[in-house]
């Protein structure tokens, strides 16, 4: 199969018919109803994609469905960069970037894409308190023998 390159604003079409179909096509569920209204889905965005006059190609469903994997993983990766530029920063605003207006789409569309675990104990934090433990049940044992 031919790769495609999709324009910027192929990749905004499709954001767009996508969001019309986000409760469908970010449904969690696996089922084999819910499984077969996606794919009724797809097969709709598809349709609506390839008959757009911006659109310099026709697509398959396929094609559509890993863009819109590839944009949400670009997404992904533009919120954990910008995680670590305010980390860098100690917290502060990071450089100001010029918005992605297709990433604009995918984060309206997909919020729950780039989801941040949070958690009182990070890998620093569970070492200094095991060490501090062990050494208090090593100077309490010390006392008493």
């Amino acid at each position: 199969m031919e790769r495609k390159v999709f324009t910027e604003r192929e990749q905004i079409i499709l954001a767009s018919l996508v969001k019309d179909k986000a409760g469908c096509i970010e449904n969690k569920r696996t089922d084999g109803t819910t499984l077969q209204n996606k794919n009724r889905a797809w097969e709709e965005i598809t349709k609506r994609y390839n008959i757009q006059p911006e659109v310099m190609s026709k697509h398959t469903s396929q094609q559509l469905r890993k863009l819109w994997a590839n944009l949400k993983q670009k997404k992904r990766k533009k919120t954990t960069k910008l995680r670590y530029e305010m980390l860098a920063t100690d917290g502060g605003l990071p450089d100001k970037k010029v918005e992605d207006p297709v990433l604009a789409i995918v984060d309206d569309t997909a919020p729950y894409a780039d989801v941040e675990i949070t958690s009182d104990w990070d890998s620093t934090a569970v070492f200094e308190s095991s060490t501090a433990a062990l050494e208090a049940l090593y100077t309490h044992y010390i006392m008493f023998v």
